[in-house]
């Protein structure tokens, strides 16, 4: 509830002039509420639910070592496998 709270009132802030525009924007301001690390966990909410750092849009400024490598079909594959496994991931996080 208290993160619910906190997230209407940035919205409340920033899309209070936005009319009409505010769908364009809607998506900047999740993104702003996501990567911020929060003082009681000293995490982001971004990291806690997918393991990883979020990348800012603005420090991308050439490949990783993942995008390089990305190959389509092992991708799909990849991403079957994660699908087949998802229920064991979801008792290790109980």
């Amino acid at each position: 509830e208290v993160a619910n709270q906190s997230l209407l009132k940035i919205i409340k802030t920033w899309l209070e002039g936005a009319k009409g525009v505010w769908p364009d924007k809607l998506p900047g301001v999740l993104w702003a509420f996501r990567t911020t690390i929060r003082t009681p966990i000293k995490e982001t909410p971004f990291k806690l639910a997918y393991e990883s750092e979020a990348v800012m849009p603005a420090k991308v400024h050439m490949a990783s070592h993942r995008v390089m490598k990305y190959q389509d079909e092992s991708n799909e594959k990849q991403l079957h496998l994660n699908l087949d496994l998802i229920d064991e991931v979801r008792m290790d996080a109980n």
